[in-house]
């Protein structure tokens, strides 16, 4: 695939003539925000850009998704310009199903694989997308998504990489520069990946706050992984008592050494970051 940045103009900006209003009026209220929602054990992040542009990084694991994000956007706000499926496995997706109900979506966003084996919930969600007509991409590292000041910057997978065998290691790793600040979407990348996009990347991981890839494997977020990305905060999205023990005490006791302040989900329920004239303020518990 060749490079490409996508423009999000304002054709892309369907609102009607009272959600202009809503965001007319709430305009010195509004923010750049970074959201990890509660999900229990699956991911599903937003992002917050200017003039209330929204963009949805995976979809969790069920339906309740769609409740949280009413309960975010509020009651005109009906659409995300971006729903982006960081790698095709049910904890990342399947709570899309009951999105495409309520929300109308821009564009759609993969890395171009397929889940593993026959997936009727996968199937359906293309469905709807098609009768939608919502445009579908797959983007690879170099891509980008700008919209005003604000970009996405793919730095994960490459092309050999999107056709790895591990699934995990396939996933969009995306930087958000909003404003001043950045956020690193890390996707389930393991420590192989991790090492990889070091060498790819380097200081362009850099960023104010990192989703903790894999819900916390101990099988990721390596000390050198956080050494190059360096962020201020970190959140992990885990099911409270989950089966697979995340987040696991090795990266708990890597990202304490590293002075790295960290929410959890499976604690603390969703987090909420607000960037304001280059601070970053954190609310838990929505």
């Amino acid at each position: 695939m060749t490079k490409k940045t996508l423009f999000l103009l304002t054709a892309l900006l369907f609102f009607d003539a009272l959600l202009w209003a809503q965001i007319i009026a709430t305009s010195d209220q509004a923010q750049l925000a970074y959201y990890q929602f509660d999900v229990g054990q699956g991911d599903s992040t937003l992002l917050r850009l200017s003039d209330d542009v929204e963009i949805l990084y995976d979809a969790g694991p069920s339906g309740n998704i769609a409740s949280v994000l009413e309960g975010v956007l509020g009651p005109f706000n009906r659409r995300l310009e971006v729903v982006i499926i960081s790698h095709p496995q049910k904890d990342h997706y399947a709570g899309l199903l009951s999105v495409l109900e309520k929300f109308e979506v821009g564009l759609f966003v993969t890395n171009g694989r397929l889940p593993v084996g026959k997936d009727l919930v996968w199937e359906e969600i293309l469905h709807r997308l098609e009768e939608k007509q919502v445009p579908h991409l797959t983007l690879v590292a170099g891509d980008k998504i700008t919209y005003q000041s604000s970009t996405l910057e793919v730095l994960w997978p490459n092309t050999s990489w999107q056709q790895s065998g591990e699934v995990n290691d396939t996933s969009l790793v995306i930087k958000a520069h909003l404003g001043s600040d950045s956020v690193l979407l890390a996707g389930d990348i393991g420590t192989l990946a991790e090492d990889e996009l070091i060498e790819k990347a380097g200081d362009k991981l850099r960023s104010s706050i990192l989703k903790i890839p894999h819900h916390g494997s101990r099988f990721s977020t390596s000390a050198s992984f956080l050494e190059v990305v360096n962020p201020q905060f970190a959140t992990v999205s885990a099911g409270k008592n989950n089966s697979h023990g995340h987040p696991h005490s090795d990266v708990l006791k890597r990202l304490e050494d590293k002075k790295i302040s960290v929410w959890r989900t499976d604690l603390s329920g969703g987090v909420r970051v607000e960037m304001v004239d280059g601070g970053l303020f954190v609310y838990e518990g929505f």
